[in-house]
C-alpha cells in the first residue's frame, strides 16, 4: 500500500485519530505500506521503520527509536524532533545538538555551571499544565549582522518557577546531554 501525504490537508486532532487508526490496521492486516509524509511525528507514529532522505540521499534507515536515538548525522538529528544547536569548543567543523528537555537555564551569569554555555534571552514563555516550554534567542556576538539564533526549553512547572523567569531576561543555555557531529566528514 502507498500512502503520500494522506493527512496533509487535516487538523492535528483528526490526524493524530487517523495515525492511530491506520497504526492498528497496519497490525491487523500484516499488509506492507509506505507512507510518504514530511510530518515528523507522524512517521513515528505509524512507522517500523524509517528511511530519511536529504537532498535525494539517504541518510540513515532504522527504526523510529534508532533514528531518534542514535542519528547517523547532523541532518537527521536535527529533522527528527526539536533541536538546539551549539558551537563545539576547539572545533570549526563541528556542531553539536542537545533536545530542549537536554538543555539547562542557568540564570546567575557569574556561576561556575554557566562558564562555556551561550548566552541568550528568553524571548517567550508557555507554561501550562505540568510543563514549561521556554523560547530563547541568542545574538551572535562575533557577527551583529548574523541572524540570531532560536532555542527551546522544555522544563517541568517545578523547575520553571523556581527560575522565575521572566521575557528579556538574560540567561546561559547549557547542554546537560550533547551529541557532536563532524560536518567536514559529512561534505
Amino acid at each position: 500500500m502507498l500512502l503520500d501525504e494522506p493527512f496533509g490537508a487535516l487538523d492535528a486532532k483528526v490526524r493524530k485519530e487517523l495515525r492511530r487508526w491506520l497504526r492498528r490496521l497496519h497490525d491487523e492486516l500484516h499488509v506492507t505500506s509506505v507512507f510518504v509524509t514530511h510530518d515528523q511525528d507522524e512517521a513515528i507514529d505509524v512507522s517500523d521503520r524509517i528511511v530519511l532522505i536529504n537532498q535525494g540521499q539517504v541518510e540513515q534507515v532504522g527504526s523510529p527509536d534508532e533514528v531518534y536515538q542514535q542519528p547517523a548525522s547532523a541532518f537527521v538529528y536535527s529533522f527528527l524532533g526539536a533541536a538546539n544547536r551549539f558551537p563545539v569548543a576547539g572545533n570549526d567543523s563541528a556542531v553539536g545538538f542537545s533536545r530542549p528537555h537536554e538543555t539547562t537555564i542557568i540564570t546567575d551569569l557569574n556561576s561556575a555551571r554557566a562558564k562555556g554555555g551561550v548566552t541568550a534571552r528568553v524571548s517567550r514563555i508557555h507554561a501550562f499544565g505540568t510543563s514549561a516550554r521556554v523560547e530563547l534567542q541568542a545574538q551572535n556576538l562575533t557577527d551583529a549582522t548574523a541572524a540570531p539564533q532560536y532555542f527551546e526549553v522544555e522544563l517541568t512547572r517545578q523547575d520553571f518557577e523556581a527560575l522565575e523567569l521572566t521575557e528579556g531576561r538574560p540567561v546561559q543555555l547549557v547542554p546537560s546531554k550533547l551529541r557532536s557531529f563532524d560536518l567536514a566528514k559529512a561534505a
